[in-house]
């Protein structure tokens, strides 16, 4: 969990080079687990560090799988912030 504060930390300092090793460390450990909602909001971090660094590329696939997981644990909330929609809100 302190990778993903980390990172955006670092990424929201320009320290881009730091933040994308550490978003990258915290994938890498969550990716074996089972832990649907860590894995959603380690993508979902992510993605911010990744459209902070400029990385146009990398940015919507990794936000896109935070949604995917988000959505398949059924965390409307999250899915919510992670849209700017409010929770009450359809489609």
């Amino acid at each position: 969990a302190w990778r993903r504060v980390r990172a955006k930390t670092l990424a929201r300092l320009g320290e881009f080079e730091k933040a994308e090793r550490l978003a990258r460390e915290a994938t890498e450990i969550v990716h074996g687990t089972d832990h649907l909602g860590l894995q959603a909001f380690v993508a979902a971090d992510c993605g911010e560090v990744f459209q902070l660094a400029g990385r146009a590329d990398e940015a919507p696939a990794a936000t896109a799988k935070a949604l995917r997981l988000f959505e398949e644990k059924g965390n409307v909330a999250a899915i919510a912030l992670l849209t700017g929609r409010s929770v009450g809100s359809r489609g």
